[in-house]
């Protein structure tokens, strides 16, 4: 309908400008400029409802990246630079751990984790220091422009649902008549459907158990001084495992007849959890996107979302909400760790789900036991969907289930947790999301339903990841990180006897910075340029050792038996034509 309109409303405008040629065909460009501002997704809805307000986001003209952090640059002791040369000097261990007996290894691990204490804190305090003063200038800077475009735009505070802080959006509920008016602002970029706050709980419940034991018993990493967000239906409430000295609720309500919010709490932050000592944000009862800025302004590296909004149903699954995520995923160095959601692998993965820049987990099952010989696949694990522009997912999976059920929501802060124990041991990762999922790939060493020799598969990802393999692979420096343009980028690592099987992770960043006018066409309006890597490895001889390049996808992964010893090579190749910075992470182990 309003479709139909719109065509009436040009042809009539195009009558009646008769002689006028100049006028009509202005009139007709601006006609056409207004239009393509606004998605499609948002046209079907004023369509089918055209009398209604609809929630939408508004993009406007994004800031400068560079300036962001000259600006840091200015205004801080630490620069971004001397940050990662100072975690360049902290030594790795001088060995190939897969050599020794596990006694051996944890005690090696152990021992660097004494050695290099004091400097590893030194390093997460000045990182803390650095990410602090350039998240608040993004703050000053982001909300002060928004402001501007609001009254630019004339939004009354009855249509503002909420002013980004740390993005160039504007959330509001506009009618269709609204929505046309503000595209004609120069500044505003897209008008997109955004849907309501709708968040439901992916509540089949899970805990679960990998070598997270060893990491706390030997290595002693407990997750002490590292914050962790958690985005939920409710926020935590009281349990005897949970100590309000670590948890801090950023909302007013608390429901304790909602036990989701609070397992999941229980299974991060727990006495019996994965990261005891780390302190956990929780908020609920706002908007998804002032919950995420709310945590990132906490001071948050890692934020677990064990909920979700439904997808669209079909076509481009990369919905509104997911590159907003991504957007802030890869400009605030923040790592966003969702569940897939539940109720079967046929279904789409729940929003933001699809997003590049998330970690989304999926779950297996534990069946009860503490024996890994008997664990399995939950088929009720949504995967293997990204639709035309969506991620393909899940990225890992994680066992989900204790007494009180299984599900991936229970899947998800089993991750985040680790990602905490990671944190703590090496604050770098902080910095760099890509290489903690890298990391996290690196790790994986087993799959149930799928092969995991055939790398990243539709409902397992990379597979099972195992917590001590992470730390195992930051204790000996077997990662690189970086900005890759165009150019290949090769690293090289020794095989010996004892190496069986070696598995190699990458991933990398999709960097939503706002795209400029003109619209020609609405296809790509917000959407970083998407690079499309391919990862290789080559044996002594040079002969191909594997291969992955998966089209819609921010990580590869390869994993095969060793036959050959010596030297391999591992080559990581842009298969698009555009050389655009990818922030990248690469591990192998």
């Amino acid at each position: 309908m309003i479709k139909s309109i719109f065509s009436i409303v040009l042809s009539m405008v195009l009558f009646f400008a008769g002689s006028f040629t100049v006028y009509g065909r202005q009139a007709e460009e601006s006609f056409k400029r207004a239009y393509a501002k606004i998605d499609s997704e948002l046209m079907d809805a004023y369509d089918n409802y055209p009398k209604e307000e609809q929630y939408v986001y508004i993009w406007y003209k994004d800031l400068n990246e560079d300036t962001i952090d000259k600006l840091t640059s200015l205004n801080c002791s630490i620069t971004y630079n001397e940050i990662v040369e100072a975690d360049s000097k902290i030594p790795s261990i001088d060995y190939d751990l897969k050599s020794f007996d596990e006694s051996r290894i944890d005690c090696l691990i152990q021992k660097h984790i004494d050695e290099t204490r004091q400097t590893r804190q030194e390093l997460s305090r000045k990182i803390d220091e650095y990410s602090s003063a350039r998240r608040a200038i993004a703050r000053e800077l982001y909300f002060k422009m928004n402001k501007n475009n609001e009254e630019d735009c004339n939004l009354s505070q009855e249509e503002t649902v909420y002013t980004s802080r740390y993005s160039p959006v504007t959330i509001a509920r506009l009618t269709f008549n609204r929505a046309i008016e503000i595209t004609k602002s120069d500044n505003v970029l897209s008008v997109e459907y955004r849907g309501n706050d709708e968040k439901a709980d992916e509540s089949l419940y899970g805990v679960f158990a990998t070598d997270i034991s060893i990491v706390h018993s030997t290595y002693g990493l407990t997750g002490e001084g590292i914050n962790v967000g958690m985005t939920e239906t409710e926020v935590v409430g009281s349990h005897t495992e949970l100590s309000s000295a670590n948890i801090t609720n950023l909302a007013t309500r608390i429901d304790n007849s909602n036990e989701h919010p609070t397992n999941v709490a229980r299974i991060i932050v727990g006495s019996n959890g994965v990261a005891p000592n780390c302190h956990l944000f929780s908020i609920a009862h706002s908007t998804h996107e002032e919950e995420i800025e709310s945590l990132i302004t906490e001071g948050v590296y890692v934020i677990n979302m064990s909920a979700g909004y439904q997808s669209r149903n079909s076509g481009d699954y990369y919905d509104s909400r997911e590159k907003w995520t991504d957007h802030i995923a890869s400009q605030h160095h923040v790592l966003l760790v969702k569940s897939s959601g539940n109720n079967g692998n046929n279904l789409i993965v729940t929003s933001p789900g699809l997003a590049y820049n998330v970690l989304t987990v999926g779950n297996y099952l534990t069946n009860n036991s503490n024996s890994k010989d008997d664990d399995s696949f939950d088929t009720s694990s949504r995967g293997g969907n990204g639709g035309q522009s969506g991620c393909a997912k899940p990225d890992i999976i994680a066992p989900g289930e204790e007494a009180f059920g299984s599900g991936t929501s229970y899947a998800a802060p089993f991750v985040t947790g680790t990602i905490a124990l990671m944190f703590e041991y090496k604050a770098i990762l902080k910095l760099f999301p890509a290489l903690t999922k890298a990391v996290l790939t690196a790790s994986c060493e087993r799959k149930f339903t799928e092969s995991i020799y055939n790398g990243l598969t539709p409902n397992e990802g990379a597979g099972a990841f195992n917590a001590k393999r992470a730390i195992q692979v930051l204790a000996q420096g077997r990662y690189k990180f970086g900005t890759f343009y165009s150019s290949d980028i090769t690293q090289q690592f020794v095989v010996t006897s004892s190496d069986t099987k070696i598995t190699i992770g990458l991933s990398w960043l999709r960097i939503n910075t706002i795209a400029s006018l003109p619209h020609n066409s609405n296809s790509n309006v917000n959407v970083g340029i998407y690079a499309n890597l391919k990862l290789q490895v080559f044996l002594p001889n040079n002969s191909s050792a594997g291969s992955s390049n998966i089209t819609n996808s921010s990580c590869e992964m390869i994993h095969f038996n060793v036959s050959n010893y010596g030297t391999y090579t591992i080559k990581i190749t842009r298969i698009d034509s555009n050389s655009n910075g990818v922030k990248y992470g690469l591990a192998w182990w």
